[in-house]
This record gives structure tokens, sequence and C-alpha cells, in this order.
């Protein structure tokens, strides 16, 4: 198993756990890979590197099959993809008219990252549909609920994934949930 603390090193502490668990009880071997937060930062780029180098060492020899590195760039490219969609979402999540967020963008992200991650080339397409209907309502100001009054910064999985939290965010209160 590969463990990455993204987002936080809190994740990486309390998932270190349950990897010690993994190879003590389950004898699953488990490499912690320790993304560096400051990830654009110069300083922190051969240590990632080498991170990401150690992590495909490791399932090369946990698993005896040669790291795909032509998959590998097919499926970043994808998410490169998604990340430049995703983009142009929280853009037009700046203005008066919104148009992806609440439990759309936030579950919608959580299944495209962590689930799929590139894997899945059909994703590349929704992402483009899903791009194309946002901007066609935000040029003729479309807006999800009659009034905003607030925006917020809804954070954490619990938020996430009790739908309803959201949507009576925005029905109700007229907060504009941007997760």
């Amino acid at each position: 198993a590969v463990q990455c603390n993204t987002t936080c090193d809190g994740s990486l502490l309390g998932n270190g756990v349950i990897s010690k668990r993994l190879e003590l009880e389950d004898g699953i071997p488990v490499f912690q890979l320790a993304a560096p937060l400051r990830h654009r930062e110069d300083d922190v780029q051969d240590y990632a590197a080498q991170e990401i180098k150690n992590a495909i060492a490791f399932i090369e020899e946990h698993t005896g099959e040669k790291w795909d590195w032509k998959a590998y760039f097919e499926c970043a490219e994808r998410v490169n993809y998604a990340t430049k969609c995703r983009l142009e979402w929280l853009e037009m999540n700046k203005t008066d008219y919104p148009q992806v967020f609440g439990s759309n963008l936030a579950l919608y992200t959580e299944t495209n990252y962590m689930a799929i991650c590139g894997k899945v080339p059909a994703f590349r397409e929704v992402d483009r549909k899903i791009t194309q209907l946002a901007e066609r309502a935000y040029r003729k100001q479309k807006k999800a609920a009659n009034e905003y009054r607030h925006r917020a910064i809804v954070w954490g999985v619990q938020s996430h994934f009790y739908m309803d939290f959201l949507v009576w965010l925005l029905n109700c209160w007229g907060i504009v949930p941007l997760t």
C-alpha cells in the first residue's frame, strides 16, 4: 500500500497508525509518501522527485511489475486537463454568477482526483461538457438560488458527504458553499 500525506501532515500521522497496523497485523507492506506541502517551492523539488522515485521503486519491488511511464504520463495529462477545467470553474465562482460549487464541485473533485486520478479517459469529455455547461449558464448570468448573501469555504469530509447541508446553506440562507 502507498499512503500519502496530502492534504496535510496530520493525515500522514493519522494514517501512520493504520499503516503500522497493516504492516504488523496483516503483513501488508506500506510506503508512506511524504509530499511537501510547499510543493511549488524550488527548494523542495529534488526531495519531492526523490519521494516519487522511492514510491515507484516500492511499487515495483512489491508487485513485481515494471512502472508504466507511458500510462503514468497519460494519466498526468488528463489530471492536468481536469485541473485546468476546475480552475476555470473556480474563476467563475469568484464572480456574482458561480456555476460549479457545493456538493457538485466537492464530490466530483474528490471522485476525479482521488478515485479516478486520470485513469479513465472518459472523464476528459465529462470535464469538457461540465465546463461548456458552466460557461453557457455563466454567460446567461444564471443563479442556483434566488439570492446570494454570503460565500463560505466549506472544508471537511463531513460537510461534503452530508449532501443536504450544502443545499440547505444555499437555499435557506443564501450562502454559496465554495468547496
